[in-house]
């Protein structure tokens, strides 16, 4: 009889180890299909190049400066994260290549209007901006060969005036006023733009393209590496 019994428990720990060794060959093979389609969101932009390239991307030699905006780094704050008991973890933004979360915006704003036909080779973006869009738009158009004309409120720094021109950009300072006036800053732009042949506003307060690239690369960015987390 006891070895009845310690037969039928040997065969139960079997039939127990196989079973959450399946339960956990089945998390991971569904937690593998949400990777592969996290990873394809993950990768994808607004250029027609395959997943695997744009894999390859991620982690090897970036081709031109537009491949280097995005894909930026989790950081797990460690003092946080231990007051807290939970991970909290921080997309480093700071090291795009522009050095702000505004190279997205502007990539896409400008890859946005490519794909509409309304910016051609040559082509001018004409942008009202006082902060980082206008610097990562003045990447963006060095590496495409477009010109930049920006407007800006006459407040703003002297730096980053001189930082917009050395990168090539047309700075026009104007006087700060609200956005109900005409000759706010952003109209004016939009008036330049209206203007000139082969140009188009980045309107980036409107813009739906702004929002987009962060549903688009910045969501899924972080969804994946959690992902690859627990996968590891």
């Amino acid at each position: 009889y006891q070895r009845r019994v310690r037969g039928s428990s040997v065969i139960a720990l079997v039939v127990s180890v196989k079973m959450i060794t399946m339960a956990r060959l089945l998390m991971n093979r569904r937690l593998y299909s949400r990777s592969k389609k996290l990873r394809q969101r993950c990768f994808s932009t607004q250029t027609s190049t395959s997943t695997e390239s744009q894999f390859e991307s991620w982690i090897g030699p970036k081709n031109g400066f537009v491949a280097t905006v995005g894909k930026t780094p989790l950081i797990r704050i460690k003092n946080v994260s231990k007051e807290t008991g939970c991970d909290i973890l921080a997309k480093c933004e700071f090291m795009q290549p522009g050095g702000s979360v505004k190279d997205r915006a502007a990539l896409a704003i400008i890859e946005d209007a490519e794909q509409q036909g309304l910016l051609k080779p040559g082509g001018t973006v004409v942008e009202g901006t006082a902060g980082n869009t206008g610097i990562g738009m003045a990447h963006i158009c060095n590496a495409k060969g477009y010109k930049l004309i920006i407007y800006m409120p006459n407040t703003q720094s002297r730096e980053k005036i001189d930082l917009l021109r050395a990168l090539g950009a047309e700075v026009i300072p104007v006087p700060a006023v609200p956005i109900t006036d005409p000759n706010n800053y952003n109209h004016q732009a939009r008036r330049r733009a209206e203007s000139t042949p082969n140009a188009i506003w980045g309107n980036q307060f409107d813009n739906v393209a702004n929002r987009k690239v962060h549903i688009r690369t910045t969501g899924p960015e972080v969804s994946f590496r959690i992902l690859i987390d627990l996968l590891l």
